[in-house]
């Protein structure tokens, strides 16, 4: 959940450092209800406004803690690092089966077609997303998933990331893990899927949009 605020949302100390998770199939709710974000406001703006209010400097000091000069007036960037798929491992699965896989991010993805995967049908699986934030707080992060076969949709799938401070450090990393999920499965769902992927912000800034394909079969490969 997220509070407007002077800020830009009121959140507690789990959301700003581990981000709220959530999961919804259906289409972004904020379209729907014609929702539009508050305007954003850079780091000085935040640490300048409501100095009288103590309820929001302990929210700012929880927000940033001693790492305000980490920010400045810079844009605000998120680099996507990474994405790994984490299959849930079965007393079925032997050694070598239902492996983790790690997928780069920061290459030319035009240029690098990201390698298919191969999914044994019913496993239950999670996604790992790794990025880093810069110069500004970043609001409202969601992962939108639609997955099509054959051209025709599938699934959409949108998971709250939640919001974040920038980096500490160039080699801290924020992460994201989705809930658990279930493959298709029977024999009717055997086959390739398509799975188009954007990390996009409560701004609508999309900060990176990347495609990836599955294929379904009876045993891992």
């Amino acid at each position: 959940y997220f509070i407007q605020s002077n800020l830009r949302y009121n959140m507690s100390e789990e959301d700003v450092c581990a981000g709220a998770a959530a999961h919804d199939d259906e289409e972004d709710p904020t379209l729907a209800t014609g929702y539009v974000a508050p305007a954003q406001k850079n780091i000085k703006e935040i640490l300048e406004c409501d100095k009288e209010d103590d309820a929001l400097e302990r929210y700012k000091k929880t927000l940033l803690g001693d790492n305000a000069d980490m920010c400045n007036d810079e844009p605000l960037e998120v680099n996507v690092l990474s994405m790994t798929f984490l299959p849930k491992k079965t007393a079925e699965d032997g050694e070598g089966e239902a492996e983790s896989i790690e997928i780069d991010l920061t290459q030319d993805l035009k240029e690098n077609k990201i390698p298919k995967i191969t999914i044994k049908a019913g496993c239950e699986y999670q996604l790992k997303i790794k990025f880093r934030v810069k110069n500004q707080i970043v609001s409202g992060l969601v992962l939108q998933q639609h997955v099509t076969r054959h051209k025709v949709g599938v699934s959409n799938l949108r998971h709250m990331v939640g919001s974040y401070r920038p980096n500490a450090t160039a080699e801290e990393v924020h992460e994201y893990t989705t809930p658990l999920e279930e493959a298709p499965k029977g024999t009717i769902a055997l086959g390739t899927y398509t799975s188009k992927c954007k990390f996009i912000d409560d701004d609508k800034h999309v900060h990176l949009a990347w495609e990836w394909s599955f294929k379904i079969a009876n045993k891992w490969v």
